[in-house]
């Protein structure tokens, strides 16, 4: 059996900035955490190349910080001999680009990269109005997409800038900004399925956003793996609708205290504290200070208040053996996330329920999938 090799590390989103929660200053290190740890596995894996996806800075007008354990980084990539290929996001978007104060690294909008069998286009951000004449500018030589936008098809129509199914010819694509892991099979513009992934941010930069972080390799036979980073830990409880839940939670705080310690081991010192998020009813009495009794400034507390729950829909009623933080969470990961509690994933079915949820055209899809039953496509 040959061994595959890793040729690219890929990774999005690590925002570097010296605090991530405005409400809890003393809260510090995430990013720079982040960053720290695709150095070193890009250091034991030798890649020749890491590739960043957008938003490496979380602002265009920096302070120093952030600027200088960028350079720190790349300088270790530099001793390695591992390059450092970027595009810019949303968030740190200039000209020209913050990173390039380094010579080590190559801004790759407009550019092909060539890495292994692999050659890879950049694409900035581009505003939606851009971004179909930036799509069909992409090399016709180009087999792998890097790109940072908000795809309908990932984020809904209502922040988007563009869909999925513009994107030609290239049968693999990489993609920031969205905060979370997805990965998805899409049919392009020309007829032709392509495969999406988005590494997700290294870090959480918003408390309701995922507590799992990724980076990404791409194999120089074509396939991707993604390997866990380590983070903050998170304590989630759930919506607290009432007194017995509350208490409850506040009885099995301690234990989870106490497990979300263990599981910190070997984090930096910084990143110990634990985030602690609580929903809870507006009318559940003095639960900011109940709950700070039992933290004893041990973790940070985000509070989310709620009115009367509202119900949890269609598809919650169909999962009736859930408890309401399962139901709710899966509610939350929208109808793509809800057929794996449907259809078995390894069901063919899955897959052909995935591709008519994640489509632009549901009609004209069923059409291709009609003629390919036939045998006719």
């Amino acid at each position: 059996m040959v061994e595959k090799t890793p040729v690219a590390l890929i990774v999005s989103d690590l925002h570097l900035s010296d605090r991530t929660w405005g409400s809890h200053p003393d809260l510090l290190g995430d990013s720079y955490w982040g960053l720290e740890q695709v150095v070193r596995r890009a250091t034991e894996r030798q890649p020749a190349v890491v590739i960043a996806g957008g938003d490496c800075l979380d602002v265009s007008r920096p302070n120093s910080q952030p600027v200088s354990e960028f350079l720190q980084a790349l300088a270790e990539l530099q001793k390695q001999d591992i390059w450092f290929w970027y595009i810019q996001g949303q968030h740190e978007f200039d000209r020209p680009p913050w990173l390039s104060v380094s010579p080590w690294g190559t801004h790759l909008h407009g550019l092909v990269g060539e890495v292994g069998p692999f050659k890879i286009y950049g694409l900035d951000y581009q505003p939606t109005a851009h971004l179909p004449d930036a799509l069909q500018a992409i090399r016709e030589d180009a087999d792998v997409l890097i790109c940072h936008q908000a795809w309908r098809e990932f984020m809904g129509r209502d922040t988007c800038q563009g869909e999925l199914w513009q994107i030609p010819h290239v049968p693999l694509v990489f993609t920031g900004d969205l905060h979370q892991y997805r990965e998805a099979t899409f049919r392009g513009a020309d007829g032709r399925d392509f495969r999406v992934y988005s590494p997700g941010a290294t870090h959480m930069r918003k408390i309701d956003e995922p507590e799992e972080h990724y980076i990404l390799w791409l194999y120089d036979d074509g396939t991707v793996e993604r390997e866990t980073l380590r983070s903050r830990p998170v304590i989630r409880s759930g919506p607290l609708s009432r007194e017995e839940q509350l208490e409850e939670f506040l009885v099995g705080l301690p234990e989870k205290l106490a497990a979300a310690d263990a599981a910190a081991a070997g984090l930096p010192e910084a990143l110990r504290r634990p985030l602690v998020q609580v929903k809870f009813h507006r009318d559940l009495p003095q639960v900011e200070r109940r709950l700070a009794a039992v933290l004893n400034e041990t973790a940070s507390l985000h509070l989310q208040e709620f009115t009367p729950a509202a119900p949890v829909g269609v598809i919650g009623d169909a999962l009736p053996e859930m408890s309401l933080e399962q139901r709710e969470a899966v509610v939350a990961s929208g109808l793509v996330g809800c057929l794996s509690t449907l259809v078995e994933e390894t069901d063919p079915v899955y897959q052909d329920l995935q591709r008519l949820a994640l489509c632009p055209n549901v009609r004209a899809e069923l059409q291709r999938m009609y003629r390919e039953h036939l045998g006719e496509a």
